[in-house]
């Protein structure tokens, strides 16, 4: 008997960058996450990963002074720690929203790792550390995400509060989530990413993301579309 060869979606699992890049452009997703694509050094994802390692550090009590890149929220900092927040917390879900992780390779659906979390009574504060420019769009949509993975994860949780820190620009935005909009959270972004995981050929569509792309040859990648 003949096998089928009918083409499987290559996106299984996702992630908010994962779905952004696919926002942006099909094909960059399938560059970085699927073909794995090379790409040059970035002097601005470096310091971005260093930045939020020393974050992690810092709450995790690894360091005692506070970083020169950390010192505009060095108050902030402080509480994160006293408050014995959890860094770089994994809450991942499955395909129903069910708490998974993400090295589950046969359950997971959208892995999502916060840079901190302080657990309330009745509450929970997620922080996201930025640096760089601020795009108050996107992050809003991003904190939508963090907020309907936290109360997978938390249950008796009636609330939650996504704070993203500007670390560069010493600015904050803090977003705030009911239990009673969990439902609705999970509606919209089952929506929103079922074109992205039905899509079979993740196919470029090239615009102004391309002169931003780390795929784009003028910054060394190997993408022969870029505009």
């Amino acid at each position: 008997m003949r096998k089928s060869t009918t083409r499987k979606a290559p996106v299984t699992a996702w992630s908010y960058s994962r779905y952004s890049q696919y926002v942006k452009c099909h094909y960059m997703l399938k560059l970085s996450a699927i073909d794995k694509a090379p790409t040059e050094p970035s002097y601005i994802l470096d310091r971005g990963n260093r930045i939020h390692k020393l974050g992690e550090s810092f709450v995790r009590g690894n360091i005692t002074g506070m970083p020169d890149e950390l010192s505009k929220f060095g108050h902030e900092f402080r509480m994160l720690r006293k408050h014995k927040a959890e860094a770089e917390l994994d809450l991942s879900v499955d395909k129903k929203w069910g708490p998974s992780h993400g090295q589950a390779w046969d359950t997971v659906w959208c892995r999502s790792y916060l840079d901190a979390v302080v657990k309330h009574k009745k509450s929970i504060t997620v922080v996201d550390y930025k640096t760089g420019r601020i795009y108050t769009d996107a992050h809003m949509k991003q904190g939508s995400l963090y907020a309907t993975c936290a109360f997978s994860h938390y249950p008796e949780a009636e609330s939650v509060d996504v704070e993203f820190w500007y670390l560069d620009q010493d600015e904050t935005l803090t977003l705030e989530f009911s239990r009673d909009e969990y439902a609705g959270l999970k509606s919209k972004w089952n929506r929103r990413t079922k074109e992205m995981l039905l899509d079979k050929k993740l196919l470029p569509n090239p615009g102004d993301s391309c002169k931003f792309c780390f795929h784009n040859p003028k910054k060394g990648g190997t993408c022969k579309y870029a505009e």
